[in-house]
């Protein structure tokens, strides 16, 4: 991953997406330095596919680790929660899915991995005023068998 850096660095990456915001994205957003662990990262699609493709190995993270990392939280009094470590853990239309949608003003990303379909979205936008989490999951959607539902 040779082009992800934190939105932090000074400057810019070169041939950065301009960001939109507003009704529409009809205005060019201001900028937002941040740096946190949860996010605030300028990548690209390339990087985020090979991120994606050692998220099938055991290179970075165990078996196990990813197997924590996508399982739904334990509350008190044995419930769960439908969040692991960093991941939305949800079935969709009888699909397991892990994901996660981020953004910053003027930007908005999705990064959606249907585990037992070996099917994973990864989408980002420049602007702030769309619903990648449904165009997303819709994208998954065109891909994968109606429903595994019984």
């Amino acid at each position: 991953m040779t082009h992800t850096t934190p939105t932090n660095v000074i400057p810019a990456p070169p041939n950065r997406a301009v960001g939109y915001t507003g009704r529409n994205n009809q205005k060019v957003a201001p900028e937002w330095v941040a740096l946190r662990p949860s996010g605030a990262f300028y990548s690209t699609l390339q990087d985020m596919a090979k991120w994606d493709a050692v998220l099938n190995t055991d290179l970075v993270l165990s078996r196990e680790t990813r197997h924590e990392m996508w399982t739904p939280v334990r509350l008190a009094g044995e419930s769960t929660h439908p969040y692991g470590f960093g991941w939305h853990v949800e079935t969709r239309k009888g699909h397991r899915v892990v994901w996660q949608g981020g953004g910053l003003p003027g930007y908005a990303s999705y990064f959606g991995r249907f585990l037992d379909d070996h099917l994973s979205v990864i989408m980002f936008a420049n602007g702030d005023d769309v619903d990648l989490i449904a165009v997303g999951h819709g994208v998954a959607d065109l891909y994968l068998p109606a429903s595994l539902a019984h």
